[in-house]
This record gives structure tokens, sequence and C-alpha cells, in this order.
């Protein structure tokens, strides 16, 4: 008898007549078998299902499945901010306290651009939590916690938004790993899809680097330790990077060489003064008679500086009163004081008098232009506000304003000395909270300078910093339109109240300085600095073209220099170099400054 399978498809087996027998499907059959097959599909998908959520239970939040290891969720990689598509480096074996250049590229989803400066700033910083330390943080870093700003001007939705950063090995050898983030400065949210890791793999020397091709990325006999415990670890001082050693960083940029009287823009001197460049005073009718560079000087000699009194009698010994625009903002601004004081409207009425830590709640309403007051009665008027305090030690708290350090977030830069006034500017449709007060005291709230630097320098950088605003309390131009003198953020950092506490030594050098400015044939002088140099500084014409300017022509650092890269526009001082001339050669401040300005003089102005 012949044998068939009975499994043969189109093929029954009929067991009665033991033969083999054909038979056509029927339409019916064919439905019903597709019937069945969509059930079973049906039952193992709800079992898969169902496997696939217990084995996700222990990664509640991560986008992970154990059926699929490379799953996307789809509705989160559609929410989005950032995503990367260029990182220079994941892992890298290095020397232990060496520094090296990173460099990260992301995808702007958002549907804003981001900016290097402004409310719509995206800045690379530390994975949080931000009052951490880490291991890896490189002098030229803005800040503890912010290693780069945005390397363009801009990144419109769409573009490719690049930060360049530099990195340094911790002093011991081990496996470093440190995770960053973008963050976006006006609300402070952290970037979807931005977070990245870089490993450093730090060894005593290069000779134990693990040879090319090797299987581990590390030399298994001289593997360095696994560090698990980020333990700080004790550096030399260094100098503090603040925005303002970024001066000229924008201008830069432009790549503008020449500067034709018919060829300059307003813009472009607006977006300059920004950053401290003063283009306008760049155009010259007449030919400037540029000196020649000094001959090397590896040993600085002193420099006796020629101080000249020039007291005006219309000013008072703190100088003439700044207005100093703190930030804008649509929310209501409350505000108190540790004394009574008086909220007045532009012509000097008296709109409400309060006592000490009273509250004064100020609504603007940007349809009919009008300011809400609400203290011991409510008002409403027209006129802009202005707030004065009982005497010169009142102490304005804004209690609606977070500014908190990124290294304590436990304090918040919300107390000003002087008046205060919140007024609107047509020009621009923003609210301001401005801050009235005299220079000196000003001067003592900016955060550009460490506790810790050395006092000669900070009272060099003091004095550049008060050339700086003396320049634009002269002028009177730059943000006339919006009705204050200087800018809190991209001037000069200004924080007020909490940091002349925290900074005495800066107050001590705004006290050993008073009323002195930096001139050149009797005139104020423009006195960028930067961050450090690759060894000489910069003349202006190097830089930025046009015609030079006397006193900034090119100088040699100081004998014991060892930086190599130039980071900043170098025109000027050297934060560094004036750092060490302080701290190891025994300079004084108008040393330092005849050292890296070239025949100024200082000036007592009141």
């Amino acid at each position: 008898m012949k044998i068939y399978n009975p499994i043969s498809f189109g093929w029954k087996y009929n067991q009665k007549l033991e033969v083999a027998v054909t038979k056509k499907r029927s339409q019916f059959d064919f439905f019903i078998s597709i019937v069945i097959a969509f059930l079973i599909i049906f039952v193992v998908a709800q079992v898969l299902a169902h496997l696939d959520g217990v084995i996700r239970s222990p990664f509640a939040g991560r986008n992970f499945s154990m059926l699929n290891p490379l799953q996307v969720n789809v509705a989160q990689a559609g929410n989005e901010e950032a995503f990367k598509l260029i990182q220079s480096h994941r892992e890298i074996n290095i020397v232990k306290g060496t520094g090296f250049t990173f460099e990260v590229g992301f995808k702007n989803k958002t549907n804003y651009t981001w900016k290097q400066t402004g409310s719509n700033s995206v800045d690379l910083k530390l994975a949080p939590p931000y009052s951490r330390q880490t291991q890896v943080r490189h002098q030229f870093w803005r800040d503890n916690q912010t290693p780069a700003w945005l390397k363009d001007n801009q990144a419109k939705s769409g573009w490719l938004a690049y930060y360049k950063f530099a990195l340094e090995a911790p002093r011991e050898s081990g496996v470093y790993t440190e995770k960053f983030v973008l963050v976006d400065y006006g609300d402070g949210h952290i970037l979807s899809g931005s977070e990245f890791e870089i490993t450093m793999n730090v060894w005593n020397d290069s000779s134990e680097f693990p040879k090319k091709g090797s299987k581990s990325a590390l030399a298994p006999k001289s593997k360095p330790k696994k560090v698990t415990v980020q333990t700080p670890v004790p550096q030399p001082p260094k100098v503090e990077v603040t925005e303002q050693m970024y001066i000229g960083r924008k201008c830069l940029e432009l790549d503008v060489k020449k500067f034709k009287r018919d060829s300059v823009t307003e813009d472009l001197i607006n977006d300059c003064l920004q950053i401290g460049i003063d283009l306008a005073d760049n155009i010259y009718d007449d030919p400037v008679v540029v000196p020649s560079t000094p001959t090397n000087n590896t040993n600085p000699t002193t420099v006796p500086a020629t101080v000249v009194n020039d007291i005006n009698s219309s000013v008072g010994s703190n100088g003439p009163l700044m207005r100093v625009g703190l930030y804008y903002t649509q929310e209501p601004i409350i505000i108190t004081a540790n004394t009574s004081f008086k909220v007045k409207d532009k012509n000097g009425n008296i709109l409400a008098s309060l006592n000490a830590n009273q509250i004064a709640q100020t609504t603007f309403n940007f349809s009919n232009l009008t300011y809400n007051l609400v203290g011991n009665n409510s008002t409403s008027t027209a006129s802009y506000l202005s707030f004065e305090g009982a005497n010169t030690n009142t102490v304005f708290e804004i209690k609606s304003l977070e500014q908190r350090p990124a290294w304590n977030t436990s304090l918040n830069d919300n107390t000003f000395l002087g008046d205060l006034e919140i007024r609107y500017a047509n020009a621009t449709g923003r609210l301001w909270v401005i801050n009235e007060i005299e220079l000196e005291t000003y001067l003592k709230g900016l955060a550009e300078s460490s506790n810790s630097s050395p006092l000669e320098y900070q009272k060099a950088l003091i004095i550049g910093a008060r050339t700086y605003a003396m320049y634009h309390y002269n002028r009177g131009t730059k943000h006339a339109d919006e009705n204050f003198i200087v800018d809190a953020k991209y001037d000069q950092v200004y924080r007020g109240y909490g940091t002349q506490q925290r900074l005495p030594t800066v107050s001590q050098a705004v006290e050993e300085t008073r009323a002195q400015i930096v001139t050149y044939n009797g005139e104020l002088a423009i006195t960028p600095y930067f961050s450090h140099s690759d060894g000489r500084t910069r003349d202006w014409t190097e830089v930025w073209g046009g015609t030079g300017k006397p006193w900034l022509v090119s100088v040699d650092e100081p004998a014991g220099y060892s930086k190599t890269t130039l980071y900043g526009h170098g025109v000027g001082m050297s934060a560094y170099g004036a750092i060490l001339l302080a701290a190891d050669y025994n300079y004084t401040y108008d040393q330092i400054l005849k050292y890296y300005y070239t025949g100024p003089s200082l000036k007592k102005i009141y």
C-alpha cells in the first residue's frame, strides 16, 4: 500500500478507502482559514504585549524594550527639541592634568531660533544636579556649570547648532564619565534629546595608551582604576571666566576688517557695543600714528604710573548716577525693602508710602500701557513708577525675581541698593526694571571676578570696568531707547547687593581705586580685556582692522606664562597674564595696566 503524507499541501488522506484523493479548497474554506489566522495573530499579540509590559516594568520611564532593544518611542522622538548629529569624541585617552577641545552639533528641532546670548540663548551645561562639582572643568568654561555658548550667533529652527569647548583631565588616573545637556536660558528647562556623555581614560603618561587595533580601548595590564565617587580634586587658583572676558567675540565673528565711514551701519556699532567694542571710535578721517610694537619682554619690569587728579565738583564722591537695566518682564513685579519706601510717578507725586517689609506689587497692561500698583492702596497710572528708599542704606528686594547662581541655588541675587524704576520702553515694547545707583556702588555689585583673585588684579579690572561705564555714561546712546545706560548682563555682569556682600575684595578694589579711569592723551580710552593669550596680545588692527589705537598694540606675556592657546579676541589685558603679574611678580594695579595698555594715564574724574 502506497503511503501518502497526510499533511501535504492540497492532499487529504481517505482512511476508509486507503487512497489519496485531491480536493480543491472552496472559497468558504479559504475564508475560515483567514479568520483562524487572524485569531491566532491577535492572541499571540496580546500575549507578547503583556510579556513586554512585564519585562519593561523595571525600566519604567526609559525608552527601552526587551522585545526590541532598538525600539524608538515614536511619540517621544516627535517631541525631541534637539537631535545630536555630531560628537567629536565619545571616549578619549589622555594624560592626567592635560586638556583637549571637544565639539558637538545638534539639530534645532524647536520652533524658535537659538541665540548665542539673550532670552532665547541655548547654553551647554553639565547635566543636573547643577550644584555638583565636576573634575573635568577647564578654566575656559563660562562658569562652573556652563562649558560653552552657542558657537555661532544663532541657529534657526532646523539648523545645525555647534558647541565647542575645552575639557581638562583630572590630576589622578582613572576613568571619568561626564554628562552634558542643552539648557534654554529663558526658562531654564533642559531641551529634550540633548543629553550626551563623554568618557576620559586618564593615564599617568602617554606611553600607557593602548595600542591601535587592540580589542579594548584600555590596555588590560595598565588599565586605569574606575572612579566611582566623583570627589573634587584640589586645583590651583584659576581665572573666573565671565561673560565680560569674552569681549569682542561677536565682532570677531563678523569678520569685518576695515571700517569706512560710509560702510559702518548703526546696527553693527550697537552689536559690538553690547560686548564692549566701540567701532564708532575706530572711524577716523585723519590717520593716527601707531607706535612700533614693543620688543620682547621676557622678564617684565615695573612701570611707574601717573595718576592725574581732575575733580569734577558737579559729581559726588561716589560718581554719577548709573541707570542699570536689570531685566525685562511681562509678569507682576513684587518689591519690598528693609526700610520704609515711597512709590512716585514721573513728576515726583507720591502714589504710595509703605513701611519696611511691606509688599508693593506692580502689573502692567500692555494693551492700554498703564501701570497698576497695589500696596497700602491701589492706583492706576500712565506714568512709570519710581521706588525710593528712606535713606542710602535701603536695600530693595525684588521678590518676583529668580536670579540664582548656578554654583549655589540657595542664593538669589534679587537685592539692590539705590532706587528702582519700573518703566515701559515704547521703542522695544519691553517693561524694564531699572536700578538707579551711584557709579562706585554699582562697581561693588559687579560679578566679573572671584573673591580669591589677587587684589591688584581686581583693581586693574575695576578700573577697566569704571572706564567702560563712564564711556557709556558720557555717550548716553547705547540703551537710550530703553531708558538706561548699561545692561546688567551683556555690558558688565551686575548682580547687586548680594554680590557686594559675597565679594568683599571687589569692594576693597573699588575703594582703593576710587574715581580712576584709563585715559590716553587726556581722553577716555577703550580698555578691552579677555581670558588668556598664546604668549602675546594682539594689536587692535590685527583683530578688528581699521585705524589703530596707540595704546592697544601687541605685547609679550610675562615670563612663566605657560598657556599656549589664544582664548578670546586677544586685544588689551589678558586676565590670566594679569593675575600672573599680580601673584608672581608683585605688580600693582597701575603697573598691570601700564604693561598691557601702552602709554596710558590714570585720571581721577571726581
